[in-house]
């Protein structure tokens, strides 16, 4: 039995009298002997029942017959058998299942007889009905093959008394098949064996019903990550020790409802990926909980283990707790590949310890803690643990919102990361018992921090992360004395406590506030720009000072008066000890009553130590006064009633162009359209009135409702003090507002039109020229505006939200990076301009395309561009994801720009679209890889000096067949052309210098086939390079295709078919021993090829261009059809040749193009050189004459190799007599005389006969006047 929370779960032993009646003589061990004779199946009877004779035969007698103990029992593929009976029991031996067998009743009992006692093969369903039974026993090893299924419709399944230490059940096979799946829909599933799920698909679901795994299981798949759940659906489950080796994130162990407990729960055994989800119900875990438990991690791909938590409860009562990454790995690999984590985004999970990397003696392990959202990580006295090990360790805890809470005292002995909005630390358990819970660790980032409970936060470390502290409950103690040193304020509610009292000479400087209504315990030092400021936003009330308020040079306090000064809820410091005022203070004041009226300001206990002459008011007219009475104080006495906030525009001053409070009448009334000062609340506005006076002075701190910039001119805004307050700031219109003064107020920056610019950002909550808002993205906006960075390199967590039409970025010096680590979101576009470096660390919203126009945009995590477009307009996109992670962005390339990888493996999966250039650099030992569509690409991969590998598709299929209508310009570096796996890649066009290489694939062996040509931008190109195999298993194939030419300039050596289908191949450089066919288009070059040639029928032999050499080191065929074209100087009698053969075949034309001079007689012209092994000849010669006089003498073609010129024989001499009735014909030479007879003017070119008579040079022809036209010819023998 165990407990979890209030629920108790019931696992009981299982008996049924029916059974123990009909089978009381089974004992384990025995049974049939060897040979015992099997019953099949055969459905003879016509019926579905298993207990009709007829049904069944014997193999054994060859009748039909039940089965009975012992026998084998065989149901085929097909078949669809019920079991159904009234009373009693059947002991049958093992039982193979290949078709349908409904159970439907009590009574079958199955005895393995030390065998596979159940085996489901491919196509086998056991289907258990309401009511029905089915017991296992003494088996060894079960079998659940894949396309197997079990289903439990109320009904029961026990698989009990087998061989100890050898049976198991494997509900499924290793490998990428569908697997087995099992269901319960109410059943009870008992198992006191091993129950291991196998098979990339196979799957367990449990929706309601009892599960108990007796000896234990899990997910045991160890070829193929599994991608579907072990869900537990409702019910109850007991694991006992339970593992899980490899899954997708969407597969391993789901809980999302039920009550489940396990006596040790292993998340990630083996070599890859593993998950466990938690989305509700109840887990308890009694024993030992790891997450991350392997030591053979692979060193590539995404082989992260994950327990991973949005609702539900989880209860570890171990007293070690849980561990993350228990192991060293063999391999050496980063957090991305093999790390490990705990992953709380909702749910509740009880832990007595967390350890991250079990101890220092680990290598190559990582370990994280992520907190967010509603997640609540409730620890013990053991507390939170992270260690360092020998090498290549790491760790990382961080909150992105969340509750870390104390079950009891304990230490956070580990680093914290505070990456959003209201990271929780709850300082008591439950049931509200306080506890103290220590941070020796350092606490960065530029989250919030949420103290809660009644207990105590001691921060022993260095706590300098940037965000608010909100101290809700409870006291929160910094000790070391970098604690708080960043955190822009500290806001206390009613009771909750600041205790300073260990923290030696804390002091509070820089624009940063102290606020709230509950106390400091001990003596606080305020200085240079630090703020108190009593109250809460909607709750007046005094801010409680414990031990002595020292208010040093620039010091400041904001105090809201009410109307009535003896209001309860009254803002004011309550100072329980002295009163130091050591240098220029000013009270920030508004509100207050009608003149006369007297209200508390600071009160002290002790006494004041100072000059009051220190203090300087500003908001408010007034005379201050010191009461050293019984209720000591700095009080104001308001002298003059201040006019209430109004609008305001920007006027100016020739020679005084002053903005402060109280003072210069440098503004206009919109109401009274007089010129008047400003007042605190005031709205301002700054447009096209003010511009003559548009260098604008701040002396001091302004506090405006909102300040409006709406000009078509420039303003900058300069001085010592800055805009303060919860003020907004919206800027509109095409002018430029420049923002040099360092501002804290806390409102929304709203970029709508033209440009902001500042030198001065910083992260959330601390001041910069955008104030101090926190990093909500709702905080900074943009609505069709730029904000200019003009300062040095800086990282911040600010988030922005871009409407609708976008903003825009813009790094305006080029060694500046901007890394922006907070969330950026909404439907607008992003425009990084300027010659700096913009970079985005984290996962983005954004609905909108991302255009970068000029510098650099760097990615450093997939999403970070949000899920539109990236549009390359002129700047550079830089891809540092984490190893074998992708970039699932299209890209389009709308104008020159560049392209750069990091020096991990990255994968752009997104289509890529444009006409342009895109200069892509790959670094040495880095593959680029590309698996999105890129058809609609027509520009250039340019890889420059790149010495990594751009290549095409990173999985088992290919998502991507290369791009045909663009170049891949590989470059003058050591740039390598690859796909991961076989088939065929179009190029439109390549190029690339002599140290450049394209390669067969990556991966797998086969044929990889380069189909290169496509381009219609670029029809003709030159590859200096190297086109090689991989390995020898790795083929590397080229298929040219296109109208213009591909020249080979590189000693090639792929040993793949190569086949010419149309324009021009032309090899200068030489090939390897691939085999080339010429189809359709030309091969040409003056190069050497060691493979054979084949030119068939509409291809094209043509070494050149110009007179050239190529050399075949193989055998040439000249088939039918095909063209030898050659190029002959008449004039200096050189030639094309075509030598290195082993054995030419003539056929088809041979074409001699005569670049020069006349042919004669005698001349002898050397084509072909492959002694002695000539054969056929060709079937037409173009001219079919050399010249008039001249024929071609191929006699020598098939000896050496040449071709000669000859005289021709000399024209006939005919001559005709005509006589009566006839025409008397005599010709010289041996011609014989050819007639046609026909209707037409002209000849046909067939139906040509031999004139009676001939050849004898002299015929007599009848004329007869009342035939057509007949026409003659002479023709030779």
């Amino acid at each position: 039995m165990t407990r979890s929370g209030s629920r108790t779960i019931c696992f009981h032993q299982i008996s049924w009298s029916f059974m123990v009646a009909s089978v009381a003589a089974l004992v384990l061990g025995t049974g049939q002997p060897a040979g015992a004779q099997t019953a099949t199946w055969t459905g003879a009877a016509g019926n579905n029942l298993w207990h009709e004779p007829a049904n069944w035969i014997l193999d054994i007698t060859g009748l039909p017959d039940l089965p009975g103990p012992g026998t084998n029992v065989v149901i085929g593929p097909g078949a669809a058998v019920l079991y159904s009976r009234a009373s009693g029991a059947d002991l049958i031996g093992p039982l193979n299942l290949g078709g349908l067998l409904t159970i439907a009743s009590p009574g079958l009992w199955i005895d393995g007889l030390a065998t596979a006692g159940l085996a489901l093969d491919a196509g086998g369903l056991l289907q258990i009905q309401a009511g029905g039974v089915v017991v296992v026993t003494n088996a060894g090893t079960l079998n659940f093959n894949t396309d197997s299924a079990l289903s439990l419709e109320n009904g029961a399944l026990i698989l009990t008394n087998h061989l100890p230490e050898v049976a198991v059940l494997n509900a499924g096979v290793n490998g990428n098949n569908n697997g087995v799946g099992i269901t319960n829909r109410g059943g009870r599933f008992v198992a006191e064996l091993p129950v291991r799920l196998r098979g990339r698909y196979s799957r367990f679901i449990q929706q309601d019903g009892i599960l108990e795994l007796r000896a234990g299981g899990g997910i045991f798949e160890g070829s193929n990550d599994q991608e579907r759940p072990w869900l537990i659906a409702g019910g109850e489950a007991f694991l006992g020790d339970f593992g899980i080796s490899r899954t997708t994130p969407g597969g391993g162990l789901v809980l999302s409802n039920g009550v489940v407990t396990v006596t040790s729960l292993r998340v990630g055994t083996y070599n890859s990926r593993a998950y466990a989800t938690v989305y509700g119900g109840t887990l308890t875990n009694t024993g030992v909980f790891t997450i991350g438990d392997r030591t053979n991690g692979a060193t590539s791909g995404d082989r992260r283990i994950r327990f991973r938590m949005y609702g539900g409860l989880v209860v570890s009562t171990y007293p070690d707790g849980i561990v993350i990454a228990n192991q060293s790995n063999a391999g050496v690999a980063g957090d991305s590949v093999i790390g490990a984590g705990l992953e709380l985004a909702g749910g509740q999970l009880f832990a007595e310890k967390l350890t991250l990397i079990r101890d220092t003696t680990l290598e190559n392990a990582h370990a994280t803690l992520a907190l967010s959202n509603n997640g609540v990580l409730w620890l013990g006295s053991g507390g939170l643990q992270a260690n360092v090990g020998v090498a290549n360790t790491s760790y990382r805890v961080w909150f992105a919102g969340g509750t870390l809470g104390a079950l009891a005292d304990h230490d956070i002995n580990a680093d914290v990361s505070l990456v959003g909005e209201n990271a929780t630390f709850a300082t008591a358990d439950p049931a509200g018992q306080p506890h103290t819970v220590t941070v020796s660790g350092a606490i960065v980032g530029g989250g919030s921090l949420v103290k809660t409970g009644a207990g105590t936060l001691v921060l022993n470390g260095p706590a300098t992360y940037t965000g608010r502290t909100y101290i809700r409950a409870g006291s929160l103690k910094p000790v070391h004395p970098d604690a708080l040193a960043n955190t822009p304020s500290i806001e206390l509610a009613a009771g909750a406590e600041l205790d300073l009292t260990a923290s030696t000479g804390f002091i509070w400087s820089g624009p940063r506030s102290i606020t709230g209504l509950g106390a400091v315990q001990g003596t606080l030092t305020v200085q240079q720009g630090g703020v108190l400021a009593p109250g809460l936003a909607n709750q007046g009330g005094p801010l409680r000072i414990r031990g002595g308020l020292i208010l040093g040079e620039n010091a400041i306090c904001q105090i809201d008066l009410p109307a009535d000064p003896a209001a309860a809820e009254a803002d004011r410091l309550e100072v329980e000890g002295d009163l130091t005022l050591s240098g220029p203070v000013t009270l920030f004041l508004s509100g207050g009553g009608g003149p006369g009226s007297v209200h508390p300001l600071i009160r002290y206990t002790g006494n004041l130590v100072g000059d009051t002459s220190l203090i300087q008011l500003s908001g408010l007219m007034g005379m201050l006064s010191n009461n050293v009475t019984t209720a000591r104080g700095l009080y104001l006495v308001i002298t003059q009633a201040v006019r209430a906030p109004t609008e305001l525009a920007w006027i100016g001053h020739p020679q005084d162009n002053v903005w402060d409070t109280l003072g210069r009448t440098n503004w206009l009334n919109l109401t009274t359209q007089q010129p008047d000062q400003f007042v605190p609340g005031d709205v301002v506005w700054f447009d096209d009135r003010g511009v003559a006076a548009a260098a604008v002075q701040l002396p001091d701190w302004v506090q405006p409702a909102k300040v409006l910039v709406n000009a078509t001119q420039d303003y900058r805004l300069t001085g010592p003090g800055g805009i303060a307050g919860a003020t907004d700031l919206v800027k509109s219109n095409s002018g430029r507002l420049t923002l040099e003064t360092t501002n804290t107020y806390t409102g929304i920056t709203r970029i709508a039109g033209g440009v902001l610019e500042t030198p001065l950002l910083a992260p959330g909550g601390m001041p910069s020229g955008i104030g101090a808002a926190t990093a909500d993205p709702a905080n900074l906006r943009f609505s069709g505006g730029t904000l200019r960075y003009t300062g040095s390199s800086v990282t911040l967590d600010r988030g922005a939200t871009l409407e609708e039409p976008g903003g825009g970025l813009d790094v305006a010096l080029p060694d500046t990076v901007l890394t922006l680590s907070g969330l950026w979101t909404g439907p607008g576009s992003l425009t990084k301009t300027g010659p700096g470096t913009l970079t985005l660390p984290v996962a983005n919203s954004l609905a909108g395309p991302v255009i970068v126009a000029g510098g650099t945009l760097r990615l450093t995590v997939p999403g970070a561009a949000g899920t539109n477009r990236i549009e390359l307009a002129g700047g550079t996109l830089w891809l540092t994801l984490p190893s074998d992670n992708d970039l699932l962005n299209p890209i389009h390339v709308a104008a020159p720009s560049q392209l750069r990888s990091g020096t991990l493996n990255n994968r752009i999966n997104g289509a890529v679209s444009g006409e342009h250039t895109l200069n892509v650099s790959i670094p040495a030992g880095t593959v680029l890889t590309f698996n999105g569509d890129l058809t609609n690409f027509t520009g250039t991969f340019h890889l420059g000096d790149s010495a990594g590998t751009f290549r095409f598709n990173s999985g088992g299929g290919n998502t991507t067949l290369g791009c045909p209508n663009a170049t891949i310009d590989l470059g003058t570096g050591t740039a390598i052309l690859q796909a991961r796996n076989a088939g065929t890649m179009f190029v439109g066009a390549l190029r690339g210098g002599p140290s450049t290489q394209v390669l067969g694939q990556g991966s797998g062996s086969g044929t990889l086939t380069w189909v290169i040509g496509s381009s219609s931008r670029e029809p003709d190109s030159t590859f200096e390079g190297t086109i090689a195999d991989a390995t020898a298993s790795r083929v590397a194939a080229l298929t040219k295709v296109g109208s213009g030419t591909l020249r080979l300039t590189g000693n090639n050596t792929y040993s793949g078919p190569t086949i010419i289908e149309s324009g021009t191949l032309q090899v200068d450089g030489s090939l390897g021993p691939t085999a080339v066919t010429v189809t359709g288009g030309t091969l040409a070059g003056s190069g050497l090829l060691n493979g054979s040639v084949d030119v068939q029928g509409g291809g094209t032999l043509a070494p050149g261009p110009g007179i050239a050499t190529l050399t075949i080191a193989n055998v040439l065929g000249l088939w039918p059809g095909s063209v030898t074209e050659l190029e002959v100087d008449a004039a200096t009698g050189a030639s094309d040749q075509i030598v290195g053969l082993w054995a030419v075949t003539f056929g088809g034309t041979l074409r001699i193009v005569k670049t020069q001079g006349t042919f004669t007689a005698g001349q002898r012209f050397k084509l072909f050189d492959a002694p002695g092994t000539y054969y056929g000849a060709f079937d037409a010669i173009e001219p079919s004459t050399p010249g008039p006089g001249l024929a071609w003498d191929t006699s020598q073609l098939t000896v050496d190799g040449t071709l000669g010129v000859v005289p021709g024989e000399a024209q006939p001499q005919i001559q005709w007599i005509r006589q009566p009735g006839g025409l008397q014909l005599t010709w010289t030479g041996d011609y014989r005389l050819q007639v046609q007879t026909n209707s037409l003017q002209v000849g046909l070119g067939t139906n040509w006969v031999d004139y009676p008579g001939t050849p004898s040079g002299s015929v007599w022809v009848p004329l007869d006047p009342a035939a057509p036209a007949v026409f003659f010819r002479l023709v030779k023998p």
